[in-house]
């Protein structure tokens, strides 16, 4: 299986771009499935309905948010209702729409896809992004499994590399870590 990871779409150009690119990359490359960071895709910043169904519409499987994902209000209802939409699973219960694990079925294997956030100078009250890491890896449904984190200092890196890279190769599970 095949899996494309592509960083951050940035505003309609971005947008515009990937559609562009994408098929005749999947074609080429022969991806079975593409998660991308759509949290900047709607012009200015944050996302939309309009700027996530296009990501969608273009290809992409999966689209992971992270800090700058819930400026749009317009987008709350759309990102709740949305299954293939997954935001930071460490922000507390009840403070955002969205949720932080979805578990897809491409037709020939299910992938997990998991969202953290760091928690330090991020400008959320969020819940320890290593516990809450260790609770999502419990639910995931598949043996191949992706995880967004975004962070912003050295040392959650480090901490991220034993949660993700050290301890799951101990229990013999793999884990892609964006």
């Amino acid at each position: 299986m095949r899996i494309l990871c592509i960083g951050d779409v940035v505003g309609s150009i971005g947008c515009r771009f990937l559609r562009d690119k994408l098929p005749t990359l999947k074609k080429v490359k022969g991806i079975d499935f593409v998660l991308c960071n759509g949290e900047n895709s709607a012009d200015g910043n944050g996302i939309t309905p309009s700027s996530a169904n296009y990501l969608l519409d273009s290809g992409v499987n999966v689209i992971t948010l992270g800090n700058h994902s819930f400026r749009r209000k317009e987008a709350y209802d759309f990102i709740d209702e949305n299954p293939f939409i997954v935001r930071p699973a460490n922000f507390p219960d009840g403070t955002t729409p969205g949720m932080g694990i979805v578990n897809v079925d491409t037709g020939r294997k299910i992938i997990t896809v998991i969202n953290i956030m760091g928690n330090t100078f991020m400008d959320n009250n969020l819940d320890c992004a290593f516990d809450c890491a260790e609770n999502m890896l419990k639910k995931a449904e598949s043996n191949i499994i992706i995880v967004d984190f975004h962070y912003s200092i050295k040392l959650e890196y480090s901490n991220k590399y034993y949660i993700f890279f050290v301890r799951p190769c101990q229990e013999n599970i793999g884990l892609l870590s964006l």
